[in-house]
């Protein structure tokens, strides 16, 4: 935003050319990078960053985004979720609460479970409504033709791993012309690399990395005899294939240890959701002090309030659903 200036309603200013000279967060992760190894050491690793600009995503989909789909930002007394921020510019929706200007930078807002700091930036906003089919058939044609290549590459999966079996995944991903992430670590709630300053997080990776993806590699760990040596299991056992839907892909996952949940893993993680819950309670309590909460407002003006509720709204309400290639090592976890 620097050089920029707000007009009377607080909307920036843009100049015609925003979308050409407006800095990327590539660039800006870069920039970060530069300076905290120079103030750090040359250790530190650049800020993960995600160039999604040629993309139309749906509310479903930026909730899929891994870590930022999940992040929210404190507005007030309510912590309102970056969908919901991602979906309020006034092009698509005129009437938000809380509204967000295409084009600019947004944040920071916090990730659940992680406590990443996020910034996010609408490139475009539009509202979805039905085509003509004279302007979808092409984008049919080009679905179908994706899906049937994704059967085709299904079927294709257990030949691939049986090539892996004979030439080594190295050697197999590279006839195949296929992205190989080694150095991996996959436990039951995110993806990491094992170095990340020799294998630093890359989005490529992290597109894989969805609950179905982790169950499914996670399950197969699980499924080896507990205390036995992974080098005296069948080698096509630690080799699986996990469709990945959404993206029209096959991974392929080659298994090269198990690291078991020991009681030092549990007791830093008893900690963190320790540190998690009394910074949930204290953030609880700043919004019981805010002047204009419910229990504010009813002790300044001496009223009481009355609660009430229909039953079949209450029922509605209680059965609501609320949901706030990798050479790999897995790791067990508590959820």
């Amino acid at each position: 935003r620097g050089g920029l200036t707000q007009n009377a309603d607080g909307i920036y200013d843009l100049p015609e050319d925003w979308a050409q000279t407006r800095p990327t967060f590539l660039a800006i992760a870069q920039t970060v990078g530069d300076r905290l190894r120079a103030k750090e050491g040359p250790n530190m690793p650049n800020p993960s960053a995600l160039d999604d600009s040629n993309q139309w995503r749906t509310r479903a989909d930026v909730r899929g985004i891994p870590i930022i789909g999940n992040s929210s930002r404190l507005i007030g007394p309510r912590n309102v979720p970056m969908v919901e921020l991602a979906f309020s510019p006034p092009e698509i929706n005129p009437d938000a609460l809380y509204s967000v200007q295409t084009g600019i930078a947004q944040g920071p807002l916090i990730a659940a479970r992680t406590g990443d700091i996020v910034f996010f930036r609408v490139i475009h906003a539009a509202p979805s409504a039905p085509l003509p089919l004279d302007e979808v058939r092409d984008q049919v044609i080009e679905d179908i033709r994706r899906l049937r290549a994704y059967e085709a590459l299904q079927a294709e999966a257990p030949r691939m791993i049986s090539e892996m079996l004979t030439r080594g995944v190295a050697g197999a991903a590279e006839s195949r012309n296929v992205k190989l992430h080694k150095g991996v670590r996959i436990k039951r709630d995110r993806i990491e690399p094992i170095d990340p300053v020799t294998s630093p997080p890359t989005f490529e990776l992290q597109k894989i990395n969805t609950e179905e993806f982790r169950i499914a590699v996670m399950d197969r760990a699980n499924s080896f005899p507990i205390n036995e040596p992974l080098d005296r299991l069948k080698e096509r056992d630690l080799l699986l294939s996990v469709p990945l839907d959404t993206r029209r892909e096959v991974a392929i996952v080659g298994i090269t240890s198990v690291i078991p949940l020991t009681v030092e893993a549990f007791r830093m993680i008893e900690a963190e959701a320790l540190q998690f819950n009394r910074t949930r309670e204290m953030n609880i309590n700043a919004l019981e002090a805010w002047p204009y909460s419910a229990s504010q407002m009813q002790a300044r003006h001496n009223v009481r309030i009355i609660r009430s509720a229909d039953p079949d709204e209450q029922e509605s309400e209680d059965s609501e659903d609320a949901t706030p290639v990798a050479d790999a090592e897995t790791e067990n976890s508590t959820d």
